[in-house]
């Protein structure tokens, strides 16, 4: 992990404009990036094909009627009295995350876009869990107005914020948030960096809190132009997913370096291929 971020911050920057202004001299290292997106494009596909086909075939229900000692959370770790956040909890990563925090005790907030698919996640958890603490708390990440109302309602509830878990995400065609950025940067990494610092004091006035970034190693591939963030020229929709894992990368470490020494710990990880049944979720 601490490899990769170095490589996010240290790695040559010489490129970052768009690969439709390079000179024609670089028309074949163009090229080659060009077949290497796409390449991991189709790699990407085939395995998560692969995957969910595996988990249609072989797969695991979580009975309710099932003891704790019998639960793949018996491991003796605790989590009572902490407080979660998880955003994109519906579902893939998120609800499995949130589960994992509800089983140990922890009161979890599961921070919604959907509020139909985000109840049928609190009712999985609860059945499965037999917690009486996981929240369902609606929140649209391509929102400003959404992410305040959200951070508003948090405070009102809770006084302590252990571990905030920034997982939500999108993939897709050019689309635009209500505030005029792009879907993707604005969903992926604009919304979650508001969400962050509206609770850094939360965070900074709890003990051992961190926060959890969930990224991806696509962010190798990003070319972030600085004067083009939200890639009006050309549009290319697994660049912009690349460019706001970066972004994702980026922030934590900047987040860690100025807050080394404040108790709160930062954390960018990529999770590999996970099935999921929307990616929109």
């Amino acid at each position: 992990m601490e490899s990769a971020l170095v490589n996010a911050v240290t790695r040559p920057q010489a490129n970052a404009t768009s690969w439709a202004d390079a000179p024609e001299s670089d028309n074949l290292t163009l090229l080659g990036r060009v077949v290497v997106c796409t390449l991991s494009i189709v790699l990407t596909v085939l395995t998560a094909a692969a995957v969910y086909y595996c988990r249609r075939r072989c797969r695991v229900v979580i009975k309710t009627n099932e003891t704790r000692s019998a639960a793949p959370w018996s491991d003796g770790k605790r989590l009572d009295g902490k407080v979660a956040i998880v955003t994109g909890a519906n579902c893939g990563v998120g609800k499995a995350t949130a589960l994992w925090f509800a089983a140990r005790g922890a009161v979890v907030h599961l921070a919604c876009r959907d509020p139909g698919r985000g109840r049928c996640a609190q009712s999985d958890i609860i059945r499965a869990t037999n917690s009486n603490t996981v929240i369902l708390s609606i929140i649209d990440l391509s929102s400003i107005e959404s992410i305040r109302r959200f951070v508003a309602e948090f405070r009102r509830r809770e006084t302590r914020l252990d571990i905030l878990i920034n997982n939500a995400g999108t993939m897709g065609p050019k689309m635009s948030t209500v505030d005029g950025n792009d879907l993707v940067l604005g969903t992926n990494h604009l919304g979650h960096f508001l969400l962050t610092n509206l609770l850094l004091d939360t965070l900074l006035t709890t003990p051992g809190s961190r926060v959890v970034s969930v990224t991806s190693d696509v962010y190798r591939f990003a070319q972030i132009d600085p004067s083009d963030f939200n890639m009006t020229k050309k549009y290319r929709f697994f660049e912009s997913y690349c460019n706001s894992k970066l972004a994702n990368v980026l922030f934590i470490k900047e987040l860690a370096r100025r807050l080394r020494g404040s108790g709160v710990t930062c954390y960018s990880i990529h999770p590999g291929i996970v099935s999921l049944l929307d990616v929109n979720d």
